[in-house]
């Protein structure tokens, strides 16, 4: 059966970047669409770039805002990676992921990435990203109530220390992995 892992959690917690790590075990990621800017700073590994009109005449199964920026997967794209993939990855809001569990069920487990408002800030500090611009992050997690998505997900990774140590606990989770006792 194949299994399509959600991955959670507020602003800059490491979502990304362990989606990242965990396609250099061959993972696959369900990919965004979005429309094509220029001088977008986004991976073009994580997205599907199209016209606006493109977009907008795309059959989705969620759509949502963030930064500024409209984001969607179609249900096309999501029924052939499961079909194609033992094991895949999406990141996803908490809408999204409702509707992932309503279309799939015991097929889709989130993964919720903890990382407290303090480290948040920090890192992204240390991506020099301006203060208001940090605070109009926070405000917007909040407002989707993003740092209390772990009461409902079936795993969390607190993903405070190294960035292997995370990826380990997701591989674990996903049964690549016998945790050490």
């Amino acid at each position: 059966m194949s299994k399509v892992y959600a991955i959670i959690g507020p602003t800059a917690s490491g979502k990304t970047a362990i989606i990242s790590e965990l396609k250099k075990y061959g993972l696959r990621e369900i990919k965004r669409y979005t429309i094509s800017k220029l001088n977008q700073d986004i991976s073009s590994d994580e997205f599907h770039y199209v016209s606006e009109e493109e977009f907008n005449n795309l059959d989705f199964f969620h759509t949502f805002e963030y930064d500024n920026n409209v984001y969607g997967f179609t249900k096309k794209d999501i029924i052939k990676v499961i079909q194609q993939e033992p094991v895949s990855l999406i990141q996803i809001d908490k809408e999204g992921l409702d509707l992932l569990y309503h279309l799939l069920g015991e097929k889709v487990e989130s993964i919720y990435i903890m990382l407290d408002p303090v480290n948040i800030v920090q890192r992204l500090l240390d991506k020099n990203i301006d203060t208001y611009t940090i605070q109009l992050k926070l405000n917007s997690a909040e407002k989707a109530d993003d740092f209390s998505q772990w009461e409902f997900a079936d795993h969390i990774i607190k993903n405070t220390a190294d960035l292997d140590l995370a990826v380990k606990q997701a591989l674990a989770i996903m049964g690549f992995m016998k945790p050490k006792i």
